[in-house]
């Protein structure tokens, strides 16, 4: 920024020095010169915003990935829940069928 500053004040003393020997590309020379700085120092002035802007959408994703990992968590603790639910369906329904097949065996 400081350099930026610098070259524009050293153009504006060229210009002066050379009065109406001047050309327009010195002028226009000059005139990027100063919309650069002005550029320089909007940016400065965002800079803080954009820092903000950058860590809050940091945070905003991994809060997402959070709660990504625990949907995942619920959804396979939900499906282990229901194999072992299964499971016991199956051994009871194994057990009866023993105990109702064998009965009726044993008494025919």
């Amino acid at each position: 920024m400081a350099r930026l500053k610098a070259r524009v004040e050293l153009k504006e003393n060229e210009l002066k020095a050379a009065g109406l020997l001047a050309t327009q590309e010195r002028y226009a020379e000059l005139e990027a010169l100063k919309q650069q700085v002005q550029l320089a120092e909007a940016k400065l002035a965002l800079d803080p915003v954009t820092s903000v802007t950058q860590q809050l959408e940091r945070q905003t994703k991994h809060v997402d990935a959070l709660r990504e990992n625990s949907v995942a968590k619920r959804q396979l603790q939900a499906e282990s829940e229901l194999t072992e639910l299964r499971l016991e369906i199956e051994r009871l329904k194994a057990h009866w069928q023993m105990e109702n097949i064998g009965a009726k065996t044993s008494d025919g």
